[in-house]
């Protein structure tokens, strides 16, 4: 999908790489699903444009070979000219390729969102309306930050949703993501120098359970110690179900893409959601 065949609001989205604001559940779900389709074409035009740039980029060196081959003959202007179109060919495979890069949006976040939304559509009040506050813009420099020499750390706050349920309790998901780059440099015993980038990222998922009303909540649902942390926080007299869980991902050169399947941030929704009284069941 164009970008010219989006909504304007998925127009909007796409180009300011974010969305914000309140949707009813068929506008939201058909923002999302336009969005996946526009990355899905970037996707696509990106990995055609880099093998146009890599074919370009070798047409031309060998034009510039050809015409320092050619000086003294006959054939020197024509060299020349070839050499010109090929660099000029060049820099526009070049172009087309950061412009496409440019555009695509991280695809794994927006299918984690679109995924939440649709297996909890049954449970959600078909009169409220869904509050989202998503950054697709992903790794940029105003969230990197450096931790010691040749390693760095992007913080990426990029999701909150608020839903409201049938039975008036509010659903809550944040994730926040953490990124650590780190290049290591060794030299050789010929004296070449070789560097290497490895990624990890560290996914934290919050999700809340709001009472409409203050309510004595059941046991505590059963948590795994290491990846998960669960809690009760107090707000505006209510007292509030709170579960934490991290991901960690690990990838050489590429910062890691995955993000945490819905059906998981479900089953912590669900998880709290038990601990309600039994009338609110």
């Amino acid at each position: 999908m164009e970008l010219a065949q989006l909504c304007p609001a998925a127009q909007n989205a796409a180009l300011a790489k974010s969305i914000t604001g309140e949707w009813d559940y068929p506008g939201f779900d058909q923002l999302l699903k336009e969005l996946i389709a526009f990355d899905q074409t970037m996707d696509a035009r990106v990995r055609r444009n880099l093998r146009w740039m890599v074919i370009s980029i070798i047409l031309c060196v060998i034009a510039f070979i050809t015409m320092f081959i050619l000086i003294g003959e006959d054939y020197l202007y024509s060299g020349i000219a070839a050499f010109v179109g090929a660099l000029a060919n060049m820099i526009r495979c070049i172009q087309l390729w950061r412009k496409s890069k440019k555009l695509a949006l991280p695809e794994a976040s927006l299918e984690m969102v679109h995924g939440l939304i649709r297996l909890l559509r049954q449970d959600l009040d078909p009169k409220a309306k869904i509050t989202a506050t998503i950054d697709l813009s992903g790794l940029t420099d105003k969230k990197k930050q450096s931790i010691k020499p040749m390693q760095w750390a992007y913080l990426d706050p990029w999701c909150s949703i608020r839903l409201k349920l049938r039975d008036g309790y509010v659903a809550l998901v944040r994730q926040t993501d953490t990124f650590i780059e780190t290049t290591k440099t060794k030299k050789g015993a010929r004296g070449k120098t070789k560097s290497k980038t490895k990624w990890k990222k560290q996914c934290r998922v919050t999700a809340r359970i709001i009472p409409p009303a203050p309510v004595v909540w059941g046991a505590p649902p059963q948590v795994d110690r290491v990846w998960e942390r669960h809690k009760m926080v107090t707000k505006n007299d209510v007292s509030v179900a709170v579960l934490d869980r991290w991901w960690a991902f690990k990838q050489p050169t590429d910062a890691p893409t995955k993000s945490p399947a819905a059906r998981d941030i479900i089953g912590m929704l669900f998880r709290l959601c038990a601990m309600r009284p039994k009338e609110a069941k």
